[in-house]
């Protein structure tokens, strides 16, 4: 069995609602698990029923732009390619596609999307080294609002999906570093004192206050697609189960206090590094 992912899939909904109800099933070929003997037939003929489709509805299909990737169960048949072929070109195969933003993976273990991240994130580092090295009056809450904008806003994207991933720890670093840009810190700094100092909590306890928002969405908003859908039961027990939370902001607080107290940390070194404050802008930030 495979899971078969076809982009671009902007006109999928457009496309199953002007289909005809007798090819339907045949258009939903992006959602469907089918198996890997029949897959490239089955796909060809659908994507020629999609061709008529539409040209009957003015639209044109772009098949140099569109890709197709599939995920095998078995190993044996893990480096298996799919040959389809639309308007009379051979489709790209994609071993890494990226869906949404988020690049995936035969193992959903996201690793190739952690890397792709981390290089986005120093990217954008980059340009707040730049910011504190300037005479523009780069002070600490600039400093701040800037990295928070920038480089965590993009290690932050869609971390509800991947952030159980033990790739994960590829972003933190490159977080840290945007905390020792705003702080001015140096490597030796303990991360626990580095993100108290910059006023952020740690990278962890964001992507778990994300996942748990997504979660309580799920259970409490009567609009949300999932709500009340009930799982299948588990076969095996999860290692780390997840936990229940209540509000989720209040549950970030609450974890970084926790994370605070268990830190390995002298008390005398905590109460001299105070959490952060806004400072009057007093010329370029030291780095």
């Amino acid at each position: 069995m495979i899971w078969r992912v076809v982009k671009p899939v902007s006109h999928n909904a457009y496309t199953v609602r002007k289909t005809p109800e007798g090819h339907r099933s045949a258009i939903r070929f992006c959602f469907q698990l089918v198996r890997s003997h029949v897959e490239g037939s089955r796909l060809t003929d659908a994507l020629s029923t999609l061709t008529n489709n539409y040209t009957e509805n003015s639209l044109n299909a772009n098949p140099s732009k569109t890709q197709v990737c599939a995920f095998h169960l078995n190993n044996h048949q893990a480096n298996t390619k799919l040959e389809i072929i639309w308007n009379d070109q051979p489709l790209k195969y994609d071993e890494h596609p990226v869906y949404l933003g988020v690049t995936l993976y035969r193992t959903l273990s996201f690793s190739q999307h952690a890397m792709n991240v981390k290089a986005k994130v120093a990217a954008r580092n980059s340009l707040l080294r730049k910011l504190a090295n300037s005479n523009w009056g780069a002070d600490p809450k600039t400093l701040r609002t800037a990295a928070l904008a920038l480089s965590y806003s993009r290690a932050e994207y869609s971390s509800a999906v991947w952030a159980r991933s033990c790739h994960e720890k590829k972003v933190d670093a490159e977080l840290n570093n945007a905390c020792r840009i705003v702080t001015g810190q140096l490597r030796p700094t303990p991360l626990p004192l580095l993100y108290r100092t910059a006023g952020i909590a740690p990278p962890d306890i964001r992507r778990q206050t994300h996942r748990s928002t997504e979660k309580h969405k799920q259970e409490k908003d009567l609009r949300h697609p999932l709500f009340d859908h009930s799982y299948p039961r588990a076969r095996l027990k999860k290692r780390t189960a997840e936990k229940r939370l209540g509000d989720p902001q209040q549950s970030k607080s609450k974890s970084w206090k926790d994370s605070q107290h268990t830190a390995q940390v002298e008390t005398e070194t905590q109460q001299r590094v105070p959490m952060w404050q806004p400072e009057p802008n007093n010329g370029p930030h030291p780095i």
